[in-house]
């Protein structure tokens, strides 16, 4: 008798999601390899690896919702051949690292390589289930990948090294000059970095909005529209990309600090963890959500960016007022919670 769509999801996913666990755990043993032959880095590579061993943790408390009948996936999308030799590949560069030991420029390079994998080949993104819970932890794992990667390249950086530890040497001989296209090409991919940054800075404030959402219940419904709508602005901001690709790009981007907006999406997934593991008020809250919306408006990029395009100024405009309006209802909110404390309802930490 052939089988269901839904049997065929559910003989599927349990080994998916235990074999993600078991690369959460390759990953810690790695990072604690690195650990063991870097020591002057000792404390940075454990770090990495005590986090990596919470992210197993959490992958095995899904699986073990999914064995308990507590959640359920969708449909098969799982792909496994790609952890599967990301374990392999770890296990290689772990037994030489036994043998031959490993330089920190060698060990920032397969550490990137590691993490950008796992969001590249959308190990992460396979999974499509019922419940928005199970879903919502399968995202936070991916934003804990995204911080250990600007982690990474903070060190790198940090070193004087370029990603995947090239120096910031020019080439002997000295610089040569590019051609128009090489130029133009080269200005194409530092922009669609650039927005890639944005789309990021976008979804992690939707990941934190989730996360307040499910902690302060009487308040759900208020964050769960603004993450909502945060990853509505993530999408127009991929409409972006077209424009690189018709050829017409981007100016005044130089007048922004790559760093700095780095540096505020880690603040935000900073925020995202503290919201979900640590004390949280409803105070906390939106004077963190403020603090963001009100960044991201005196950042000024949607103001200032031109481009070619005058499709460009259409979506940067909506943008800007869409910030502008969450700022608002945030700043309504403020007042509510203010009432709610002045009432006699003390702002008591939610745990």
């Amino acid at each position: 008798m052939p089988l269901s769509e839904r049997r065929r999801a559910e003989l599927l996913a349990g080994p998916y999601t235990r074999l993600l666990a078991e690369h959460e755990g390759a990953v810690e043993d790695f990072y604690n390899a690195l650990a063991n032959s870097l020591k002057p880095a000792e404390t940075f590579w454990r770090t990495l690896a005590k986090e990596e061993a919470s992210h197993k943790r959490c992958i095995k408390e899904i699986d073990e919702k999914f064995k308990n009948g507590e959640w359920r996936f969708k449909r098969p999308l799982f792909v496994t051949s790609g952890i599967i030799d990301s374990l392999e590949w770890m296990a290689s560069r772990k037994q030489y690292i036994e043998l031959q030991g490993v330089s920190m420029k060698e060990a920032l390079k397969w550490a990137l390589e590691v993490e950008q994998n796992m969001i590249e080949s959308d190990f992460f993104d396979v999974v499509d289930c019922d419940d928005p819970k199970m879903m919502d932890a399968i995202n936070t794992q991916a934003a804990y990948t995204k911080a250990h990667i600007q982690r990474l390249k903070r060190e790198a950086r940090r070193l004087k090294w370029r990603i995947f530890g090239r120096r910031k040497v020019l080439p002997t001989g000295g610089p040569r000059n590019l051609s128009h296209d090489e130029l133009r090409n080269n200005i194409k991919s530092s922009q669609a970095n650039m927005l890639g940054l944005l789309i990021d800075m976008e979804e992690s404030a939707s990941r934190l909005y989730n996360a307040y959402g499910e902690r302060i219940k009487d308040s759900e419904v208020f964050w769960s529209r603004l993450a909502a709508e945060e990853m509505q602005h993530a999408s127009m901001l991929r409409k972006l990309y077209k424009f690189l690709d018709e050829d017409k790009i981007f100016y005044n981007v130089e007048l922004f600090s790559r760093k700095a907006l780095e540096e505020f999406i880690i603040f935000i997934q900073n925020a995202e963890l503290d919201a979900r593991h640590g004390k949280l008020s409803c105070y906390k809250a939106v004077c963190t959500a403020l603090k963001i919306e009100i960044s991201m408006i005196e950042s000024g990029f949607y103001g200032t960016v031109k481009s070619d395009s005058k499709e460009f100024q259409i979506i940067a405009k909506r943008l800007v007022e869409l910030t502008r309006e969450h700022s608002s209802k945030l700043q309504k909110e403020m007042l509510r919670v203010n009432d709610m404390n002045a009432a006699g309802r003390e702002n008591i930490p939610i745990t």
